[in-house]
């Protein structure tokens, strides 16, 4: 599965998007809930990381005329990769706080501002990447040296491995990405989870109450695990005992580690915290119903800047009520 890129839009203007919304070219909208708009693009991200040029060109040849009009912001459009998901999808500016050092802006203009802004977050990640290299090649030396030594496995010496090899990872997981979007659900379970297919789940993990964490190693969005565990496919009965009002909570495999030392789903969901998000299982048909009817409540809004100039108007176009004077 290829990684492809995702474009945050701030739309100016709402109603610009209708005649794009299905459009082939375009790829496929995701409304939020203020307003803001991702569109992914079902196109190589690596490639427009490369060539951030290619992006402008990309979404010019989208929204021609309109493209001022779909997006607001002075520094350009941020693009991120879509095996990242957001941990906060209420607004546009927690989502470019948290995905910014993962992506790249592409700036919509000539002006030198924007294009500053985006010279100096690539600076930033090839600083960053240059120091995972250094570190990884550190690690490798230090394991040649050890191998040449004849260290012992037990030795104190050859324990160090983990600690440096627990170091160099954190320098590739970690925030401004902590949820790289290898979903593990909870599920609540009065019995353990047969396998009914080779290759179902890399790994069950069972609690004390038969809430069981599962975890697949399949990159994905939010939306895939919804639709995973839909009747719709072959995973269904993984929450077939499942009862919880909120939904099937989800956290990122980075997190297993706590999971394994709860007792009981509530345990589980305690020790978990903010990083558990919620989904409902839902089929393709029902999605997308309910992702077109969000886009279509949203293009009727009117534009925040005119829609005030209109009220103005009307307040004072509206006529004054008459006052009779009292009589003493």
């Amino acid at each position: 599965m290829g990684v492809d890129a995702v474009f945050i839009l701030r739309p100016k203007d709402h109603s610009k998007l209708r005649k794009y919304i299905k459009s082939k070219e375009a790829g496929r909208f995701e409304p939020l809930e203020d307003g803001t708009v991702l569109l992914h693009s079902f196109m190589s991200y690596g490639w427009w990381e490369s060539e951030p040029h290619e992006a402008r060109n990309y979404l010019e040849s989208v929204f021609e005329k309109d493209l001022e009009h779909v997006h607001d912001d002075e520094r350009g459009v941020l693009v991120f990769a879509d095996v990242c998901e957001p941990a906060d999808t209420q607004s546009y500016d927690a989502i470019v706080t948290e995905m910014e050092e993962g992506g790249f802006w592409v700036p919509l203009s000539d002006d030198p501002k924007a294009k500053k802004n985006a010279e100096k977050l690539r600076a930033r990640q090839e600083k960053a990447a240059a120091k995972r290299k250094k570190a990884a090649r550190a690690f490798l030396a230090h394991v040649e040296d050890l191998m040449e030594r004849g260290v012992a496995p037990g030795d104190p010496e050859a324990q160090s491995l983990m600690d440096g090899l627990g170091d160099l990872s954190s320098m590739f997981v970690k925030d401004p990405k902590p949820d790289v979007a290898v979903w593990c659900p909870l599920v609540k379970r009065k019995t353990p989870i047969e396998m009914k297919y080779d290759g179902e789940a890399n790994e069950l993990i069972v609690l004390s109450d038969k809430s069981t964490a599962i975890y697949v190693v399949d990159y994905g969005s939010l939306d895939d695990m919804s639709w995973r565990l839909s009747s719709e496919t072959q995973y269904a009965h993984w929450v077939a005992q499942h009862s919880d009002a909120r939904g099937v909570p989800v956290f990122s495999s980075e997190h297993l580690k706590k999971v394994r030392g709860a007792r009981s789903y509530d345990a589980a969901l305690k020790v978990l915290g903010e990083h558990v998000r919620w989904i409902t299982p839902k089929g393709i048909e029902e999605r997308e119903a309910e992702r077109e009817a969000k886009l279509d409540a949203l293009v009727r809004r009117k534009p925040k800047a005119k829609a005030k100039a209109k009220a103005k108007t009307k307040a004072a176009t509206k006529p004054k009520k008459k006052t009779r004077a009292r009589k003493r």
